[in-house]
């Protein structure tokens, strides 16, 4: 019997499964290196994500302490108090992500120091603000301390996470070349694997001719070789010539989601279901193309298998035609695997390396990198601009020599050598403002920041450049603008200022220090409020706050103190103003002086006040005057009638002629009274002073007022002292004065009443009181009973007759003899008490009394008069009366007709009126003068005009004498009497 296996068949089962072991054992390195190198991969994302975490909580930190600082309201530190607690936890982290890195390591503290120093600054702002103190926390945040904080914080993360960045390039190349490792030796395992099965193959069809030696061979290879597929790390399936599946390894039934038993005999397509990832249309199937052309073809990139149950993963294949001793095709063996992984890291790589395309390519400043030896490696279009070079005239070059200007050269190689030499280095990570150098030569203002970056043992430094050239020129610009306004603003009268976006006063012009008499340092900031009165000032502040915080104009007016202490009245108005962008970058206010202005405003408004009172009384008092007026006509006209039915009844004609007399003498003493009122309100009535004696005046005052008190039925008491009171005054008007206060009492005393007069001496002062129990005055009243037209009661004063000047008479009066006089009453119906105060004087010799005027009267020889009147009634009237008293009269009633009678008659006293038709008074009276035969005719004006300036007139125009209608007889006959024979 044949043996069944002979040593030659040991030795092909031997090496067959050498070669599998052999297969499996590099397969299973393969895989356990790319599970390193994934997970190396994965390690690197949690380090960049835990550093990025660390800036992000760093920003909601600074966020929250911001939101606080404007709003002072405690929800907005939420987000602060959590980034603060969070992100010692996150550097905890990051601390431990990086324990076997010594690069990680040895930055770590700084990272810290980092945070400390951005915390600290946090905390001094926020405890500034719960202090109370809101101004010193605008000044911490405006110093740029944690902005500078910031960005160191952010220049040391990003420094440790170039590093990492780097440590992911080399895992991700490290992790290519083992898949690449991976993939050779597996094919190489799955071809090794093959021949030896094909040596086995020969081997077995060699020794055991005896056996069914195709089928058997064949089976018993194709179990091997299924054993060898079932231990490989990739995914295997095949198929038969018709494309359906003859087996599907364990890594297949996890990537398809088909079973392996589910799979056999179904269709490839079914099983192995892929498309193209981007444009999710089906691809061809490599297996198709193994059957069709007899070659191994490997699958087209991003293809994406679609498992059983619709999930889907990125995958790598390669197909094989499985063939016969004949070489005919009978099958294909695919095998694939799961990519997505390394298709993540892939992208990952793009997506950075294109982030930094852009940043290079777009950024505003320019990125320059040089190596260790000062060589530029990158220049981006950015610098390209700024210096003038082409980046391919600037790659490979000295940067020392190509952009830094001669004078700064060796500082920068000096600094260069001994960071290289001692890894000390002052400025990095730091703002300089230098000086760099174009191609052309010129120099011109930079700002630079330098970082170095260590990746893969070699040494950079990455410069960040922005050209200043703009910003100083803009810079000297401002300051040239700056110097013109403040110059400018120097030169105006207003006050002037300018205060931060908060509303931190800045700068003052010199107007404010001159007025104010203070320096800057008393002013700065919100020193200002030391010149406000303290009773404005919460007003003041409160509208003010309320501008800034709305970025609104404001206008206020309030009283500033001056450098003497005095309070003027300032309009103040306040602009902002802003930016290209519409943000507040300063406000601008002036105070204008308006004092004067307001003086003057409230001297109008109490002008007119005081013109609408006095147009108010004036109405009242012509509504009186029309109606006192009035009252007396009525009686005159009925007098008439009564005289016209009458004549032959003496006693009626005696009545009422007395009646004719009393209301003549009423209309007189009203226009008596309006004329004096006018007289002593201009300063045009003179007092005829003389030695008086008190009893005397109030005798006369008594007698005037006597009717009037006897007709209410009245009880006047009068208690004089027995020595006789001399004052020096015009007799006249002092008796007018008692007069008033007289019929004033009569007038508003209820009938039956009682008056009292009383006097007597009080130091060098005479007192006279006149005292009623009337109607009384009102307390608001007692101010103003002396006013022009006041009536307590205009109904009261109406029935009982007034104008409502009586009181201002009075007091002008009293006054004018250097007097005063008061008014005293305990309110209504408790009734008055007006005291009279003069002063007292020593007797005088007395002088011989002057005889009387109706001695004089009887004594007047006969006169040719001629009367002008253009009142008919009035000119016949005062004839006949002239007729009566032995003269000879005649009568005219024009100007023109005037100087007719004058030349014809040759009066010796004319009584001429003033306004007559034709020609007036005064013309009448120019033209007799001018003619020889009117040189000493005696022309007296009688009219109705009696102010000063009518009779200053009267003289102008020749006129010897002038008198006030109605004259009264006695004065007329009087003077008549005085011019002589």
């Amino acid at each position: 019997m044949k043996r069944l296996f002979d040593p030659m068949l040991l030795i092909g089962f031997g090496l067959l499964a050498v070669a599998i072991v052999v297969n499996g054992a590099v397969t299973y390195r393969s895989i356990r290196a790319l599970h390193d190198d994934s997970r190396s991969i994965t390690h690197t994302h949690d380090v960049l994500a835990a550093l990025d975490s660390v800036i992000s909580l760093a920003k909601d930190a600074e966020t929250g302490q911001r939101g606080y600082v404007i709003t002072q309201e405690k929800p907005y530190l939420e987000p602060y108090a959590k980034a603060s607690a969070d992100i010692g936890r996150q550097l905890d982290v990051v601390e431990k992500l990086t324990a076997d890195d010594k690069f990680h390591q040895a930055e770590m503290p700084k990272l810290r120091q980092r945070w400390n120093d951005k915390q600290a600054e946090l905390a001094a702002v926020i405890a500034k603000v719960d202090a109370g103190d809101a101004d010193g926390a605008d000044a911490l945040v405006k110093t740029d301390r944690g902005k500078q904080a910031m960005d160191v914080l952010r220049a040391q993360v990003s420094a440790m996470m170039e590093h990492e960045n780097q440590l992911r390039r080399e895992r991700i190349d490290h992790a290519r070349t083992t898949y690449r490792r991976s993939a050779l030796t597996s094919l190489l395992g799955n071809v090794a694997g093959v021949g030896a099965l094909g040596a086995f193959f020969v081997i077995l069809r060699r020794h055991l001719v005896a056996r069914d030696r195709a089928a058997a061979i064949i089976h018993e290879q194709s179990e091997r070789f299924r054993t060898t597929l079932t231990s490989i790390g990739d995914a295997v399936m095949t198929v038969d010539a018709q494309g359906r599946v003859t087996y599907l390894n364990a890594i297949g039934e996890q990537l398809t989601g088909w079973g392996n038993a589910e799979a056999v005999g179904r269709s490839m397509h079914e099983v192995f279901n892929i498309v193209n990832e981007t444009t999710r249309q089906p691809v061809e199937n490599p297996v198709d193309k193994v059957l069709r052309e007899g070659v191994i073809v490997g699958l087209a990139n991003h293809t994406v298998l679609i498992a059983k149950d619709g999930s889907e993963r990125a995958i790598d294949d390669s197909a094989a035609p499985i063939r016969d001793l004949e070489g005919n095709i009978e099958g294909v063996v695919l095998v694939f695997r799961d990519v997505a992984e390394r298709r993540k890291a892939e992208r990952a790589l793009a997506t950075s390396q294109a982030r930094k395309t852009a940043i290079l390519e777009s950024a505003m400043d320019g990125i320059i990198t040089i190596d260790a030896a000062g060589k530029v490696i990158t220049f981006n279009p950015a610098a390209e601009q700024m210096f003038g070079y082409a980046r391919s005239e600037s790659i490979g070059r000295d940067m020392g020599e190509l952009l830094i200007p001669p004078a700064l050269r060796d500082d920068y190689r000096r600094g260069l050598e001994r960071y290289l030499a001692s890894g000390e280095g002052s400025v990095f990570y730091k703002r300089l403002e230098l000086t760099a150098i174009r191609a052309s030569g010129d120099e011109f203002p930079v700002e630079v920041s330098v970082a170095p970056i260590k990746t893969e043992g070699e040494l950079f430094f990455t410069g960040y450049v922005r050209d200043l050239t703009k910003r100083k020129q803009t810079e000297e610009a401002l300051r040239d603008a700056e110097h013109q306004f403040r110059t400018l603003a120097d030169a105006i009268p207003q006050l002037a200022w300018m205060a931060e976006p908060d509303g931190h006063i800045f700068w003052y012009n010199q107007r404010w220090y001159d007025y104010t008499g203070t320096s800057f340092a008393e002013m700065e900031g919100w020193g200002w409020q030391s010149m406000h009165d303290a009773d404005e000032l919460p007003r003041v502040l409160e509208r003010f706050r309320a501008a800034i915080a709305s970025g609104s104009d404001w206008e206020d007016t309030f009283p500033l103190r001056r450098h003497d202490g005095e309070m003027r009245w300032h309009l103040s108005r306040m602009l902002p103003v802003r930016d290209d962008h519409g943000k507040i970058v300063r406000w601008f206010g002036t105070n204008t002086d308006v004092t004067d202005q307001i003086e003057a405003a409230n001297e109008l408004r109490e002008l007119a006040a005081n013109l609408s009172e006095a147009d108010r009384r004036k109405d009242v008092f012509l509504a009186t005057l029309a109606h006192e007026l009035r009252n007396p006509l009525a009686p005159i006209r009925n007098a008439l009638s009564v005289l016209k039915h009458n004549e032959d009844n003496p006693q009626a004609f005696d009545e009422t002629r007395e009646m004719l007399e009393r209301q003549v003498q009423q209309m007189v003493r009203l226009i008596d009274d309006l004329l004096d009122l006018s007289r002593i309100s201009r300063n045009r009535i003179d007092l005829r002073k003389d030695d008086v004696v008190l009893s005397e005046v109030i005798d006369r005052a008594v007698e005037t007022c006597r009717p009037i008190v006897d007709e209410a039925e009245h009880t006047l008491v009068v208690e004089l002292p027995e020595e006789p009171i001399h004052l020096h005054a015009d007799k006249v008007r002092l008796a007018q004065i008692f007069m008033n206060l007289l019929n004033n009492s009569a007038k508003y005393t209820e009938r039956g009443g009682r008056i009292e007069l009383s006097a007597h001496v009080e130091g060098s002062d005479v007192v006279v009181a006149v005292k009623d129990n009337g109607i009384g005055i009102p307390a608001g009243m007692l101010a103003h009973v002396f006013d022009m037209f006041t009536q307590i009661d205009p109904s009261l004063d109406r029935a009982q007759g007034g104008l409502g000047i009586g009181l201002t008479l009075v007091k002008r009066l009293v006054e004018m003899h250097g007097g005063a006089i008061e008014a005293h009453s305990a309110g209504p119906g408790h009734g008055s008490t007006f005291i009279v105060r003069l002063p007292k004087s020593a007797p005088r010799a007395q002088q011989p009394k002057p005889t009387s005027e109706s001695a004089a009267a009887a004594q007047a020889p006969r006169r040719r008069i001629l009367v002008v009147d253009d009142n008919r009634d009035s000119a016949r009237s005062l004839a006949m009366l002239l007729k009566l008293g032995g003269h000879e009269a005649h009568t005219a009633y024009d100007g023109q007709e005037a100087l007719s009678a004058a030349e014809s008659v040759r009066p010796d006293v004319v009584l001429l009126d003033i306004g007559l038709p034709k020609l007036n008074g005064y013309e009448v009276a120019r033209k007799i003068r001018e003619h020889a035969w009117g040189e000493s005719m005696v022309l007296v004006a009688l009219t109705g005009w009696g102010q000063d300036e009518d009779r200053r007139k009267s003289r102008e125009a020749g006129f010897n004498h002038h008198f006030v209608k109605p004259v009264e007889q006695t004065a007329l006959q009087s003077y008549l009497a005085s011019l002589g024979a």
